[in-house]
């Protein structure tokens, strides 16, 4: 059986390559042929590279996430690779393969309901609740004001922990933290965090505070 699973970021990819070495494994960031693998790894971006294959095994990981990423604007523009060619063909392989399985820890039905219609999906879907929990070492904390967000977070940083900010919205808030915390100056000419190692990474490069050598 051939099994094509889906990712919606490389950061996922790598993960799920390195996992599945043991199974000979490919990924549209290694150098493996992807026409022949039994198992290949792919970005929704790069599905054009494998347009013609049929798989028998379709495993969206991370469904949700792939479904915001065909929103995205990170789509070639040639012919074959524009985000509209790659939704057509996302609905193909799923529409020839045999089975398709949908990961992801919050699942809306709405969602997959969009896909099996899409593609004319009539067979039953079985739903199975997977209750493990790998954070179960983890406290969570959810937290609404954007502005306690920060001022949490701040804190943190002071007090000398090591913190790692995720986010999808870079504009209104990756460069608003950085340009805070690392560019503007109170009226004495010092920034923010003077000492912090504070390392931005996005689609454009790496940004650095100046104490490591960022301007």
């Amino acid at each position: 059986k051939s099994f094509l699973i889906y990712t919606p970021l490389n950061t996922i990819n790598n993960k799920l390559f390195a996992d599945y070495a043991e199974f000979n494994a490919v990924s549209h960031l290694s150098n493996g042929n992807m026409m022949t693998a039994n198992i290949v790894i792919c970005s929704i971006q790069s599905i054009w590279k494998i347009a013609v294959r049929k798989f028998d095994y379709i495993i969206l990981d991370e469904y949700e996430a792939i479904m915001d990423a065909f929103a995205g604007d990170n789509f070639g523009s040639e012919i074959n690779k524009t985000g509209s060619d790659c939704i057509t063909h996302f609905k193909k392989k799923c529409a020839d393969a045999e089975k398709i399985v949908f990961l992801d820890a919050d699942l809306n039905s709405n969602r997959v309901k969009l896909l099996t219609d899409a593609i004319k999906y009539q067979a039953p879907i079985t739903i199975i609740n997977n209750k493990q929990n790998n954070y179960t070492d983890y406290a969570f904390e959810i937290i609404k004001n954007k502005l306690e967000f920060i001022a949490d977070i701040e804190k943190r940083i002071t007090e000398g922990k090591k913190v790692v900010i995720s986010t999808s919205i870079r504009e209104k808030f990756g460069d608003v933290l950085y340009n805070d915390w690392c560019v503007k100056t109170d009226e004495f000419g010092n920034i923010k965090f003077p000492d912090k190692n504070i390392c931005y990474i996005h689609r454009d490069g790496v940004w650095l505070s100046p104490n490591i050598g960022g301007k």
